[in-house]
């Protein structure tokens, strides 16, 4: 579940916003920017929604089944669910830091490291 760094970056944004739920609009621009290295305000257009469906069609519903998130597909919001405090410290334990990654167009991968 955690091998798609979108993912990680879905438990990763719900962790550093205390007003939930977040719109899946907001959490695609973020992701968007990280990914093409652009101001948020630039995140659109395809870039923009190749993420967009990526996250409503797979990486939100994959987390909701699992009880990660919650998961709104109507109104297109996300906020925290049951065990997302759990499957952070699981991920913590195996890699030893929480990871946020950047993209790298030429391979695909996140690569560059913060903090948790």
């Amino acid at each position: 579940m955690l091998s798609a760094a979108r993912r990680c970056y879905v438990l990763q944004s719900l962790g550093n916003h205390q007003q939930e739920p977040l719109s899946v609009r907001d959490l695609a621009q973020c992701m968007t920017a990280l990914e093409e290295r652009i101001p948020q305000a630039a995140a659109s257009g395809d870039p923009y929604r190749s993420v967009y469906n990526a996250l409503t069609q797979t990486h939100l519903p994959k987390l909701a089944k699992a009880d990660v998130v919650e998961y709104d597909s109507k109104r297109k919001i996300v906020s925290s669910g049951n065990r997302i405090q759990s499957i952070k410290r699981l991920y913590v334990t195996t890699h030893g830091v929480y990871r946020l990654q950047q993209y790298d167009d030429q391979y695909g991968y996140y690569r560059s490291h913060l903090e948790r």
